[in-house]
């Protein structure tokens, strides 16, 4: 059976988006001709035509890693103030705020303090129920308490599913 080729357009020094066409390539194998192209940031990449001229493809990729790294930036930090000591300063005086809060008078004081100071290498303390809750919150009490690597606490969720 003898493959059908489509010359196509000619694009060669149009551009699209951030993508200049420097060159003609071979068809894909449904006979679509291809160029090879510029990005602005310096890749150069193979791509359909019919991608280019409807606007499908605009760069080699990078825009949409741009798109992405703000769109996080924007999701995470709505103030700007996140990575500064002062918020971080201000985040920890909160959180011994909210552990004083929820240690109950009757609480030992002494074994909180020595399961934190007995915390093996590599581990973090963490509250088996949590301090803030939407649904019930826990007590800042030696029972309440448990040791965790520091990827296992960071991918939990902070839910508590009841026993």
């Amino acid at each position: 059976m003898k493959q059908i080729t489509n010359k196509g357009k000619n694009e060669l020094g149009n551009r699209y988006g951030r993508l200049l066409v420097i060159n003609s390539y071979t068809n894909d194998k449904f006979g679509n001709k291809q160029w090879l192209v510029k990005c602005d940031c310096g890749n150069e990449k193979v791509i359909v035509g019919m991608n280019l001229r409807k606007g499908l493809t605009k760069s080699c990729g990078c825009l949409q890693k741009e798109w992405a790294s703000n769109a996080l930036t924007k999701m995470n930090t709505t103030h700007g103030q996140s990575y500064t000591r002062a918020y971080k300063t201000n985040n920890a005086i909160a959180y011994k705020l909210r552990k004083t809060r929820q240690m109950p008078k009757w609480a030992n004081k002494e074994k909180i303090k020595e399961f934190y100071l007995n915390r093996p290498e590599g581990y973090e303390v963490d509250h088996i129920i949590p301090l803030n809750g939407e649904l019930v919150s826990g007590l800042h009490i030696e029972t309440n308490l448990q040791y965790l690597t520091s990827s296992e606490n960071k991918t939990k969720t902070n839910k508590f599913n009841g026993v």
